[in-house]
């Protein structure tokens, strides 16, 4: 584990924490950089809160206005919450910390971030795809939705403590897209017909020209080797239809067989499902929760044991009353929901690997 802090030096409060970092950081470390690429719709993209979440004085009865505000800074359900209250966990000297002896956020040095997100497809042209907009560089807060987090968040922090390579995400994610189309694979169209879904095409030139320009997009990486160690997908919500949950388990499967295809045989692959709502989601939504779990019945896919993993998303939902919004298909906007739902891969992938998270 290498970590940094953005900040200038730590107070005598966080001393240890300091002693901590210094320790555990050096330079890059030798060896082919891990490479993991995340894809999946909007809460791939990330909407959880860091700094602002819900004003615990927020009256729901009046309009909101400058003096009955739903969301302020440090307000519940941001990370910045977390660290405030969940110090044993999330502070400078806790089991996960975020944040250094002085509250910045932790910058890490041996995990990179390459986001490309909310790149759409012109609906006069679909030949033609929105710029969107892409942000590079070390892993901390501020990857997802402007300054949010996704996630890669929860997911960097997890997998590099564990990894002495360094490691290299790069996330893939538009919102309002579907397994059905925009995300259909080449399998899923010669066994179902359709056509191949541009967001399958996008994922693979952006890995492309990633890999292929390591150097340029990340000049510390130049002249080092890569391997493509493992791919997170979470996406689901705009497949929660009756023909999209139906079609749903064998387009997963596809792309599953199809991101290995591309990427590398029996490439360890997770699934963090779309458990929004809890243990109270049912209906179509439980379906399509259920469709994602299939993937790993082993009895059903036998090819899949040992290198396909979902991670139960339900414990981790937060009512809109914790969180910093009421929309629920975004989580909520809870900071703390979508950084483990990345935790949660991270350790799912690295279960897989045979590791253990440190």
């Amino acid at each position: 584990m290498r970590r940094t802090s953005n900040s200038a030096g730590s107070r005598a409060a966080g001393l240890a924490t300091v002693f901590l970092l210094l320790a555990a950081t050096h330079t890059l470390a030798d060896g082919p950089v891990q490479v993991f690429v995340l894809a999946g719709q909007s809460n791939m993209v990330g909407h959880g809160k860091t700094r602002d979440g819900l004003n615990p004085e927020f009256d729901r009865t009046r309009p909101q206005s400058a003096t009955n505000r739903r969301e302020i800074p440090g307000g519940i359900g941001g990370l910045a919450w977390a660290v405030k209250t969940m110090p044993e966990t999330f502070g400078p000297g806790g089991t996960d910390p975020l944040v250094d002896g002085d509250g910045e956020w932790l910058v890490r040095d041996d995990v990179r971030v390459y986001s490309r997100i909310e790149v759409f497809r012109d609906r006069k042209n679909p030949g033609q795809l929105t710029e969107g907009r892409t942000e590079k560089g070390r892993h901390t807060v501020g990857f997802g939705k402007g300054s949010w987090n996704g996630p890669e968040f929860g997911f960097g922090h997890v997998v590099g403590n564990a990894l002495d390579e360094d490691v290299l995400i790069i996330k893939v994610a538009t919102g309002g897209t579907s397994l059905q189309t925009d995300w259909r694979s080449p399998a899923a169209v010669a066994k179902r017909g359709g056509e191949v879904g541009y967001m399958w095409n996008h994922v693979r030139r952006t890995v492309k020209h990633v890999l292929d320009n390591l150097g340029t997009e990340f000049p510390e990486y130049a002249g080092r080797k890569y391997e493509v160690a493992g791919f997170g997908w979470h996406q689901g919500w705009n497949d929660r239809t009756e023909k999209g949950v139906a079609e749903y388990e064998a387009n997963l499967v596809d792309l599953i067989a199809d991101v290995r295809d591309a990427f590398g045989k029996d490439l360890p692959f997770v699934v963090a499902n779309t458990g929004i709502g809890g243990a109270a989601v049912k209906g179509v939504g439980l379906a399509l929760v259920e469709a994602q779990n299939a993937v790993a019945d082993f009895e059903k896919y036998p090819a899949h044991e040992g290198n396909v993993a979902v991670v139960d998303t339900r414990p981790m939902y937060r009512d809109k009353t914790v969180s910093p919004s009421g929309f629920g298909y975004h989580w909520n906007h809870n900071g703390v929901t979508h950084y483990e739902i990345g935790g949660g891969m991270g350790r799912a992938y690295l279960e897989l690997v045979g590791k253990t998270s440190e």
